[in-house]
């Protein structure tokens, strides 16, 4: 027994969360997408002694082991000069304040409906996706600022109004803001895939921080949401040396890719997102 598991056990729960890791950190997509229904569905059936959680248990728990892989996949990006600083800090002033107050009322609002929202949400990212590069939206952009980090945007009413429910979904549900910013920052406004993914990441990172930072209150003062709120800390324990090397190779990976062949990816993944979160709100119905 190694931290009150198994040993096949304990390496199936380190070889599913890298995996979840290197593919979320790639596409610059929240692993929370994954590691939610992962956590309240798959390990309990795949590991007997994982622990049973609430959703918002769950949430807690993830955004705790992102924060760690989210830190390696910044530092990998940073290393690999792919983020436009200036444009982080344009989003992230929308997401942030949003995301704290959300995480601060999340214990309120049912998860049932707002992961069905969220579903349908990242089905049409999918569907916009897929449109843009199948119309090269943005294309001469793209081109034309290939070699270069800095490029510059303008934020539109739609950009700000898409960033800041972005911030709120991350708080509530742990997801949406890297989904949400890739899908501006390529799709819409043609800002080269290496360096939208990078970019993104960043506000993902930075937007989940001050959401754990904002649960760590919460769990401190569990009374203050009307529930006990319980995060497993043995269990981040062994996830998070994990996510710190799969955040890297992530962003290795990301850096390897070609464009359409992240876009193909990002697709898939945010079908198979809209679909697990579907059939786990269903459940919560």
């Amino acid at each position: 027994m190694l931290f009150g598991f198994a040993v096949w056990d304990l390496l199936c729960i380190v070889l599913v969360s890298f995996s979840v890791c290197v593919l979320a950190t790639a596409l610059a997509i929240e692993s929370a997408a994954l590691f939610v229904p992962i956590i309240l569905v798959v390990f309990p059936r795949l590991v007997p002694s994982f622990p049973t959680l609430t959703t918002n248990g769950a949430v807690g728990l993830t955004l705790v082991i992102m924060v760690f892989g989210q830190t390696s996949a910044v530092s990998g990006y940073w290393y690999r000069g792919q983020i436009d600083w200036q444009t982080a800090r344009a989003i992230l002033v929308l997401t942030i304040p949003f995301a704290v107050f959300a995480r601060l009322i999340s214990f309120l609002v049912p998860s049932s409906w707002l992961l069905a929202l969220f579903a349908v949400f990242v089905l049409v990212l999918a569907v916009v996706v897929a449109v843009a590069h199948s119309t090269r939206w943005g294309s001469t952009r793209r081109a034309a600022s290939a070699g270069s980090s800095a490029v510059a945007i303008r934020i539109s009413a739609f950009d700000a109004i898409a960033f800041r429910v972005s911030g709120l979904f991350a708080g509530l549900v742990g997801f949406s803001v890297g989904e949400v910013s890739n899908t501006i920052l390529n799709a819409k406004n043609g800002v080269p895939m290496q360096f939208s993914v990078g970019t993104s990441t960043l506000v993902l990172y930075l937007t989940l921080l001050a959401a754990t930072l904002t649960n760590l209150g919460v769990v401190q003062f569990g009374v203050f949401s009307g529930q006990e709120v319980v995060v497993p800390w043995y269990v981040a324990g062994i996830i998070a040396p994990v996510v710190l090397v799969g955040g890297q190779v992530g962003a290795f990976f990301n850096s390897r890719l070609s464009e359409p062949t992240i876009a193909k990816a990002m697709i898939a993944t945010y079908v198979l997102v809209g679909l697990v979160s579907l059939s786990r709100a269903w459940t919560l119905f």
